[in-house]
């Protein structure tokens, strides 16, 4: 393993909403274990909390909360990943009981809700407190821009940086945010489990991965990872020492026609904006390991046609896909979002999958995404052919914990080591590194 380098990830917005169900009677809420993390365990919790709901009547309905959970669910989850000490990350998926409302004021109503969701945290916690605005869609106003320690923060991205706990802020407990304290019931973690290396579809003799690498900074327009001072180029260059100077791969790098082909448009002139795509191969017992790596911009909003196509290309066809670089807070790889901006549909494979999501919480916004559109009559959760190792913490650029997924790809491949995914996260608590996913994997050791 290399030195880390700590340098941390610039944040995005989020877009993704999670899904809810609304109900005026009792839900039942049951949620199968599904997780394995390195010094971090998911807990499911019920937050009970008043709310302020703007409507048009004195009485709400399934569309007014439905909008006002899905900012409330953001500020949650701003304040629970920045916790001192204590930062915790919230699933994607949630249900939600009104158990009483009454009128406020005109075109206000006070409802207490339930709130039941799982989320990720420090192992022993008999409890964790939750900060819940009253009414969110007025807090960005109501802190007159003094309850951040962060630069550039707008009404958009406010709900990740919010602090109403420091000096200065007018944001008041009990006005207008609430500290709830919730139980935290913890879920079995598995125990032992491995990645389906069998069910890889290899009919070619080929394992296929690629490896998408985002830029640190959005406006770098050197896309040359072997040149580029990025920390995403750093880390580029990391992955690919270790695989051409320790697993001993050859590599080759593809031509300017061969990306074009790929990507949709030719080189612009004098080369700017312009990815770097490798090929990395090694022939072992098993056949064929290809890794591609890829070297872009994917923020949603920059020149990042080149890393949506590779995304595309990537979940389609291969059977690894790894991505480091922002996350976006949701949006850079939220496939609905893509697929709307770029007019095109991003299907995943039939075929079994391993995801490993870089960058910061993408446990919050890459997970339940993926394995909803793997769903099927036969796989009603979408885990049987898909795994997803993601961090449920801010994560740092170089943080090296792929390669351990990596090695046991090479491994497996060459008939030596079936790798545990126990042994695959590891045991640092650094970044809440997990995997979802692996309830239904095989738990017993499988000598080649």
């Amino acid at each position: 393993m290399k030195k880390q380098i700590t340098a941390f990830f610039l944040m995005g917005f989020l877009s993704v909403v999670p899904q809810m169900t609304l109900a005026f009677n009792m839900i039942e809420h049951t949620i199968k274990p599904e997780y394995y993390g390195a010094q971090n365990q998911e807990a499911t919790y019920d937050l009970i909390t008043d709310i302020l709901i703007i409507t048009s009547k004195n009485e709400v309905s399934v569309k007014d909360v439905n909008k006002e959970m899905a900012g409330l669910y953001k500020y949650i989850l701003g304040q629970m990943r920045r916790t001192p000490g204590n930062a915790a990350a919230s699933y994607p998926k949630y249900t939600v009981e009104v158990l009483q409302s009454a009128p406020e004021k005109e075109g206000v109503v006070r409802a207490t809700i339930k709130m039941s969701a799982k989320g990720v945290f420090r192992q022993d916690q008999e409890s964790y407190n939750f900060y819940v605005p009253l009414e969110q869609s007025k807090l960005w106003t109501q802190s007159k821009n003094l309850c951040t320690y962060d630069t550039g923060v707008d009404s958009g991205n406010f709900w990740y940086h919010w602090e109403p706990r420091m000096s200065g802020c007018p944001l008041i407990q009990g006005v207008h945010y609430n500290v709830v304290t919730a139980k935290l019931n913890y879920l079995p973690s598995t125990n032992l489990t491995f990645p389906e290396y069998d069910k890889f579809d290899m009919a070619d003799g080929t394992l296929k991965a690629t490896y998408m690498f985002g830029l640190e900074s959005y406006t770098e327009t050197n896309w040359d990872a072997n040149t580029s001072g990025d920390w995403g180029g750093i880390w580029y260059r990391q992955t690919r020492d270790f695989l051409q100077m320790e697993l001993k791969f050859q590599k080759r790098v593809w031509s300017d026609s061969e990306i074009a082909d790929l990507i949709g448009y030719e080189k612009p002139e004098g080369g700017k904006n312009w990815p770097t795509i490798e090929d990395f191969t090694l022939n072992t017992r098993k056949g064929q390991i290809r890794f591609r790596l890829f070297f872009g911009v994917s923020g949603i909003h920059n020149e990042s046609t080149a890393f949506h196509q590779v995304l595309k290309d990537s979940l389609f066809f291969e059977n690894v896909v790894f991505y480091s670089g922002h996350s976006g807070i949701g949006k850079n790889v939220d496939l609905s979002r893509i697929e709307k901006l770029r007019g095109t549909s991003l299907p995943l494979s039939r075929n079994y999958q391993i995801y490993f999501w870089g960058g910061c919480v993408p446990y919050s916004y890459y997970t339940d995404m993926f394995f909803t559109r793997k769903q099927n009559l036969t796989d009603p959760q979408g885990t049987e052919k898909l795994d997803i190792i993601a961090y449920g913490n801010e994560s740092v650029f170089a943080a090296n914990d792929d390669q351990r997924l990596i090695l046991a790809l090479f491994n497996y491949m060459s008939g030596t080591k079936r790798t545990s995914y126990q042994e695959i996260i590891g045991q640092q608590d650094r970044y809440f590194l997990g995997v979802n996913g692996d309830e239904d994997n095989p738990t017993e050791f499988i000598k080649d």
